[in-house]
């Protein structure tokens, strides 16, 4: 997949980098330690970016998880959370220090299709939205979902991006 560089001061061109996964659907960035990384949605593949030299300095391979479509991060801690479009959603953790995979969970059946992720660091929650369901999941040990996730009435059912505001509480 392609990453293009463009310096916001006067929006131009910088570079691209071509990096080893394909079909680039979820990023994150952790600018506390100048990276970002990328997931593919084609190869199971995350690519780790520096951001100093724009160059990628590791792949993960996602031991067969594959189309990715989400993502957050939680600096601090030190890990990033990688949501897939397949039925049922998986999370992969992701090990900064590392990088390597710390866990992974298979949300239940009808959970599917993690298109959108946003997260509550402060209060070690994240949220994934999947076809309808917003679906909590505790940040600081990946566990199965919490039961009682939040059905929502919307058409289409897969068009669900999140966004969150911790001031006020809401998702």
């Amino acid at each position: 997949g392609s990453i293009v560089k463009i310096r916001l001061s006067d929006f131009s061109y910088v570079a691209t980098l071509n990096t080893m996964a394909n079909n680039l659907r979820a990023a994150v960035l952790d600018e506390v330690n100048g990276f970002a990384y990328f997931a593919s949605y084609a190869n199971q593949k995350i690519s780790k970016i520096r951001l100093s030299d724009f160059s990628e300095v590791a792949v993960l391979d996602t031991a067969g998880i594959t189309e990715f479509r989400s993502a957050v991060i939680d600096s601090a801690s030190g890990f990033a959370y990688f949501g897939n479009e397949i039925e049922p959603a998986n999370i992969v953790k992701v090990r900064l220090s590392d990088f390597t995979i710390a866990e992974t969970i298979t949300f239940p059946t009808g959970e599917n299709n993690a298109d959108g992720a946003v997260i509550d660091a402060a209060n070690g929650f994240m949220y994934f939205g999947v076809q309808g369901n917003v679906v909590k999941v505790y940040d600081s040990e990946l566990l199965p979902p919490l039961p009682g996730n939040l059905t929502i009435n919307i058409t289409p059912s897969d068009a669900v991006y999140n966004v969150i505001d911790s001031l006020g509480n809401t998702v």
